[in-house]
């Protein structure tokens, strides 16, 4: 295996009563499983949104999408280029 990651993060804190920041982030992840007998890696692209209601994520809302891509296509497996959307409530107590 080899690979790596990069997961930059950018927050704005807006401190209104509702909303209390927003923060964009991207991770960018390289990836090969098996690098010496049969390469083919794997990149993935996630954007997030995330829009925070209360200190220290005690409440926030998350906003993405997975984007996977290979450089070659197995058919009939999981390894196919696809993406995935998602929203995310979060809640601590």
């Amino acid at each position: 295996m080899q690979g790596f990651y990069f997961f930059p993060t950018l927050r704005y804190n807006h401190e209104s009563r509702r909303l209390r920041a927003i923060e964009f982030s991207c991770r960018y992840e390289y990836f090969d499983e098996n690098y010496k007998l049969a390469s083919n890696p794997r990149q993935t692209l996630i954007p997030n949104v995330s829009l925070i209601f209360a200190d220290d994520f005690y409440a926030a809302v998350q906003f993405g999408i997975a984007i996977d891509k290979f450089k070659n296509q197995v058919p009939l497996t999981t390894t196919y280029n696809h993406s995935l959307g998602y929203v995310q409530l979060q809640i601590r107590f």
